[in-house]
């Protein structure tokens, strides 16, 4: 029979690794574990010393070394799965390992690091019989591949696969677990907006929109800075006297500490770099810093209303229109766009 080359994709948590496993183990195929190569790459960062003090990559000398990696799978009989191996050592219980899941998602927002391994995973798949799982697997790493495979779920079942991971990897055995965990979640949300103005934590708009910890975050965490924050209240009420000679309660709203243009600014310029490097492209031929601006000013909700932006030609509004009105949405706190 003809083999032929499966990709996987989909949301986090869904499983898309378990089934591309079970898959490739039923059917004889290769699996090709996208995340471990990046891991991979963290591992080998860390043990030469290419990371700065605050986390950030040493591009320039991480890019010298690149072609002194080579990432390899093979079948482990015993276990039933393929294992990971970097420079032909066996590192797949490293790569699991809390340090260098800390240190894999500024690995992986290096525009190098990423056209390397994807020109690696590509040459996996010129023999056929692989399958494949991870994010842009049926679009930028193999566009034709004979079967494509896009894994969902609920955000309840998701979540409730990353807690089993979690706990798994014995993060339930750190000291730090189960704080916060009287907090509500409307407490919870307030504070992530804070940790997000305040600059301790980031969106990866790059990367399925997730949260990732910031250099200052990275401070606050390791006990090096102290984080000041705002602490939440509940809304109480107070009574407004009726037209009948009453009282009427109604809750108190927070005064907004932060304008709304101020907020909506610094998230703008992030997802402008963001894009940038990952295309090559100085962030001003992108937009430039009158066009982010204008989309301040004029806070555009609906791409028509993006069309309407300074600079925004049909070319930019689709290719970047969506992203860009998501993230103004997500600011104001508006709901999703169907």
């Amino acid at each position: 029979m003809k083999k032929i080359t499966i990709a996987i994709d989909g949301y986090s948590s869904c499983g898309k690794s378990t089934m591309a496993k079970d898959l490739a183990k039923e059917i004889g195929y290769v699996y090709v574990d996208t995340g471990a190569m990046y891991r991979s790459v963290a591992l080998y960062a860390l043990r030469h010393q290419l990371f700065e003090a605050d986390g950030a990559v040493k591009t320039e000398e991480l890019q010298k070394e690149m072609k002194n990696i080579s990432i390899s799978f093979k079948f482990n009989e015993t276990t039933g799965r393929p294992d990971c191996y970097l420079n032909g050592e066996l590192v797949e219980k490293e790569i699991r390992s809390l340090e260098v899941s800390n240190h894999v998602s500024p690995i992986a927002a290096v525009p190098f690091v990423r056209e390397a391994l994807v020109e690696q995973q590509q040459k996996m798949g010129e023999d056929k019989g692989i399958v494949m799982d991870g994010r842009d697997i049926g679009t930028t790493v193999f566009p034709n591949a004979e079967l494509k495979i896009f894994v969902t779920a609920s955000s309840q079942v998701r979540a409730q696969r990353r807690f089993d991971e979690l706990k798994e990897k014995g993060y339930d055995k750190l000291k730090t677990y189960g704080v916060g965990k009287d907090l509500s979640y409307k407490e919870w949300k307030e504070y992530l907006y804070q940790m997000l103005q305040l600059g301790y934590i980031e969106i990866d708009y790059m990367s399925a929109g997730h949260l990732k910890v910031t250099p200052l975050g990275r401070k606050v965490l390791f006990g090096e800075q102290q984080a000041l924050m705002t602490i939440y209240q509940k809304i109480k009420d107070f009574a407004l006297p009726t037209k009948k000679g009453g009282y009427k309660y109604r809750p108190i709203r927070p005064i907004e500490s932060t304008s709304v243009d101020e907020t909506l600014l610094d998230p703008l310029q992030q997802l402008r770099k963001q894009i940038a490097e990952r295309e090559h492209t100085p962030a001003y031929i992108l937009f430039s810093d009158d066009a982010l601006e204008d989309m301040v000013r004029k806070k555009p909700v609906t791409l028509d209303e993006f069309s309407e932006i300074r600079g925004v030609g049909q070319l930019k509004l689709d290719k970047y229109g969506k992203v860009f009105v998501a993230l103004i949405r997500f600011v104001l706190r508006l709901p999703k766009k169907e």
